[in-house]
């Protein structure tokens, strides 16, 4: 092989063994080191077998120092693009979360603008501007709810109109606000709670059962919160869903819905301690809507079973609740709890005349 490479036959004369690479410096560096091994004077220096003298033969172009030179330089090359892309990812990282920061803390802000402003339309201006930066965050959608929609306990046609508006607003992602919120599973249900809340027991005063239905739907299957408010949800809801059937006769004759079942459910509703399980606002909310159900179905409820008697003992546990669950003269409750307290006991006292005269 080295005569055949070079041209020189070691057994002549010098008979010495030159690195093929001294006749022609053309040659490959990897044949070079391939017929310098098998020329070694001890034997232990040469191929210990033909498989692996093969492999090199096969693969000389990987000894060659030129070779090696453009993988370490395709390595480098390649580590140098990796740690660029890390850089750039971190500084991608670091950017986006600036920005959120920077958006983070202008949401705030309007949301804290609008506690101080002076009138109602800056209120929503401010909280419009919060929801337009952060549409899937729930704070700005509560805080407008229980600030300026329900600061009178009353939610009007008006106040309800604007709020739909927003929920269908599109977001720069091309979602709704609505959908947006909703990828944030306990900030939407805690929305829907709210809502289902507010349309049954405060809209136009009285509540409107069927816009209540939705939210309330939302509440009852959530998997985010309380229990209880679940159950409330969920014993509301079925209320809102048959509201509109109650007492209406199908074709046969029979009810679809009866006022005993009306009742029950709301007994049902009343039953807990609801100031400690929510707050005392809810509380004086569910509790109007009993006495203002009994006050105006008095005659109905009668007529579908509930003695006198069981309606008068519900206004007087009402009563009791109220005694045992918010104290008026306490420096934590509001002047608007202290209000409510007082119209909801002037309120069971009118029903309660009523059901005392008979005149149902």
């Amino acid at each position: 092989m080295y005569h055949l490479v070079t041209g020189h036959n070691p057994a002549q004369p010098p008979y010495e063994i030159f690195p093929i690479r001294h006749w022609n410096p053309a040659l490959s560096q990897g044949l070079e080191k391939i017929i310098w091994k098998c020329t070694q004077k001890n034997p232990n220096e040469r191929y210990q077998s033909c498989a692996e003298m093969q492999y090199d033969l096969e693969h000389f172009q990987e000894l060659d120092s030129r070779y090696s030179l453009r993988q370490k330089f395709r390595l480098v090359f390649f580590l140098g693009v990796c740690i660029l892309a890390i850089v750039f990812s971190l500084i991608a990282v670091w950017a986006h979360q600036t920005e959120f920061a920077i958006i983070a803390q202008k949401y705030n802000d309007y949301i804290e603008a609008a506690k101080s402003s002076a009138t109602a339309n800056e209120q929503f201006a401010f909280y419009e501007k919060a929801l337009q930066l952060m549409p899937g965050e729930e704070r700005a959608y509560l805080e407008l709810i229980d600030k300026l929609y329900l600061r009178d306990d009353i939610l009007t046609a008006k106040e309800d109109q604007q709020l739909r508006s927003l929920l269908i607003r599109h977001a720069n992602t091309g979602k709704t606000y609505e959908e947006e919120l909703r990828e944030h599973i306990s900030g939407y249900e805690e929305l829907a709670y709210k809502l289902g809340m507010a349309y049954f027991y405060c809209y136009e005063e009285h509540g409107n059962k069927a816009l209540s239905a939705k939210w309330l739907a939302i509440a009852a299957n959530a998997t985010t919160l309380d229990v209880r408010q679940i159950q409330r949800a969920s014993k509301l809801g079925r209320i809102a869903e048959y509201y509109a059937r109650l007492g209406i006769e199908s074709k046969s004759g029979d009810a679809y819905i009866s006022y005993a079942e009306y009742w029950q459910d709301l007994c049902e509703v009343t039953r807990e301690n609801i100031t400690a399980l929510d707050n005392a606002t809810t509380a004086l909310m569910v509790y109007r809507e009993m006495v203002y159900q009994i006050y105006a179905n008095a005659i109905k409820f009668e007529q579908a079973g509930i003695s006198k008697e069981t309606l008068q003992r519900q206004l007087i546990d009402i009563g009791n609740h109220l005694d045992k669950e918010i104290d008026i003269d306490s420096k934590q409750e509001t002047d608007r709890i202290r209000q409510l307290v007082q119209e909801l006991r002037v309120n069971i006292a009118q029903a309660q005349r009523v059901l005392e005269s008979g005149e149902l």
